[in-house]
């Protein structure tokens, strides 16, 4: 029985060394599970919480694919300055997300990120310079948006179906200015 026991007890040892080893050497995939949050190398790949005001861990340096889909009662992110892209559909059909607080050092926000969530007021960071196409689509209640100097490549239809959008600020000599049916292309010199 003790002998059994030994080998178990050797067995049970060598399989988590060889589990964390690469993690110690660099190798490997970092997952964490903080909470309501999984994050892999970075990416926050998926969010189990209720919902209400959310606040992303520090460190997260990206929004991965679906990390939100369909959280209906979600109303509000706030993003640490780690974060520097969200990638597509993050928070898709987030039916009551009105409010985001996004990271200043934002570099992209991919396709149909936000599509389909209840977001009243958007300032996009200076340091954003990619929005893909249908990231901010179906927000009928946004009515404002603050669009930074250093944004140089906005695809067609970001702002499609939403119908309460009236102002849209861009900042300095924007190369990119928005049509009344929220379509983007290059301003006239």
């Amino acid at each position: 029985m003790k002998k059994t026991l030994r080998s178990l007890s050797l067995i049970v040892a060598f399989c988590l060394a060889a589990a964390f080893v690469p993690l110690l050497r660099g190798g490997g995939t970092a997952v964490y599970a903080d909470g309501d949050f999984t994050i892999v190398n970075g990416v926050l790949t998926r969010y189990t919480g209720s919902g209400g005001d959310v606040t992303i861990p520090d460190g997260v340096t990206s929004i991965g694919e679906n990390a939100f889909y369909n959280k209906t009662n979600l109303t509000s992110v706030t993003m640490p300055d780690s974060v520097i892209q969200i990638n597509s559909f993050a928070f898709y059909a987030c039916y009551k997300l009105k409010n985001v607080h996004l990271s200043s050092n934002l570099i992209a926000i991919g396709t149909s990120a936000f599509l389909d969530c209840d977001l009243q007021s958007l300032t996009l960071p200076d340091t954003l310079t990619t929005v893909s196409s249908g990231a901010f689509s179906g927000n009928k209640s946004l009515t404002s948006v603050n669009i930074p100097a250093g944004l140089t490549r906005m695809e067609p239809g970001v702002f499609a179906k939403c119908t309460s959008l009236q102002n849209l600020n861009v900042a300095g000599d924007n190369s990119v200015y928005a049509s009344d049916n929220g379509q983007f292309r290059e301003r006239e010199h």
